[in-house]
């Protein structure tokens, strides 16, 4: 999963996005990653849903790789979900900082390495956590719905920029001008 997020995803989306820049397809601008932006959003919902982009879903991944990716990327899942609510328990909630540790390492499952990091600027920064955190999950819900509407082919057309340079907002509004295939 680690090289489906990170490279697969990621450094090729970022690869893609040279070339296309190099052919005049994309303007510079599209080069430069931004943090805290729908950029972001789209960018981990993308690379989180990697799995399901390059097999169709995790059940066909898991028959290639075992069932123990299934576990792993449960574990993730748990790790999106507390990125997303770490920050929001405590800066709007105003959920006490142990708490938050309490909630990370017992509902969401998290190691002590996470659970010190997000806990940290992930739940007390004003930007970065609020704004970063909630990418992940939000990112990987709307992504995921797009592949079971429009198919893993047009998400990934759209995805890679073939149709132009895409954020989270743009993402959407592309895909919603295709058929839906799915339910």
């Amino acid at each position: 999963h680690l090289v489906a997020h990170e490279v697969t995803a990621h450094y090729i989306n970022a690869a893609v996005k040279d070339v296309l820049w190099h052919a005049g397809k994309l303007d510079f601008l599209a080069t430069t990653g931004t943090m805290c932006t729908p950029d972001v959003v789209f960018q981990e919902g993308w690379a989180q849903n990697m799995i399901e982009i390059l097999y169709g879903s995790r059940e066909a991944a898991a028959e290639v790789h075992g069932k123990h990716l299934l576990v792993a990327l449960a574990h993730d899942d748990l790790q999106d979900i507390a990125k997303h609510n770490a920050s929001i328990m405590h800066q709007r909630d105003g959920v006490d900082i142990d708490r938050v540790r309490h909630y990370l390492a017992e509902s969401c499952t998290m190691p002590d390495p996470l659970v010190k990091k997000l806990s940290g600027g992930w739940a007390q920064d004003p930007i970065y956590g609020a704004m970063y955190g909630p990418a992940y999950f939000m990112g990987r819900v709307i992504v995921n719905d797009a592949i079971r509407n429009h198919g893993t082919l047009a998400v990934a057309r759209v995805g890679y920029h073939l149709d132009g340079l895409v954020d989270i907002a743009t993402f959407k509004s592309k895909l919603d001008k295709l058929p839906i295939i799915g339910m």
